[in-house]
């Protein structure tokens, strides 16, 4: 059996789901519409979440009490065919928002492999104006050091910090 949310109603395919997958900030009330710190003020924010538990490492110190438990009707994205979507969506973003655009990443979720964090450092190498931030569990294996080489590589503009005491 597959570890998973406990609200698999909320799971969404993002080649299937017609809605945008990086969501608006303003959708948010702890995140807002644009950004007001000072490195990246006036670029718009937006928002990924993915499945929790099915991305996360089984170390996270949040497993069992996990910030998903209490958000029943969070739409969450699966890992299928989401890295496509996400390359067309950023694009769109970045046409339409000349200032750039922010993403926090997983508010549920996590990086779940190497790959996918190679991904999310093509986009900077892509486009220059796009900001990530966002936490991670992972800790001590090649994703980890993955988040590490991207943080230290996009410095100004990849915050990825780790979540855990």
């Amino acid at each position: 059996m597959k570890i998973s949310t406990i609200y698999q109603k909320g799971i969404k395919s993002p080649a299937d789901n017609p809605s945008p997958i990086l969501k608006k900030g303003s959708s948010n009330a702890k995140l807002g519409f644009k950004v007001t710190a000072k490195k990246w003020t006036g670029k718009r924010l937006y928002s990924l979440t993915l499945v929790e538990r099915e991305t996360c490492p089984t170390s996270c110190h949040h497993w069992d009490d996990c910030y998903g438990n209490n958000m029943p009707f969070a739409h969450r994205f699966s890992i299928n065919g989401l890295k496509n979507r996400l390359r067309a969506e950023i694009d769109s973003l970045m046409q339409k928002h000349k200032e750039g655009i922010v993403i926090r990443l997983h508010v549920l979720g996590d990086f779940y492999s190497v790959g996918y964090v190679e991904f999310w450092e093509d986009m900077l190498f892509t486009h220059p104006k796009l900001c990530l931030f966002g936490y991670t569990a992972r800790r001590g294996d090649n994703i980890a050091n993955a988040i590490w080489l991207m943080n230290t590589r996009f410095s100004e503009r990849c915050v990825i910090r780790h979540s855990g005491n």
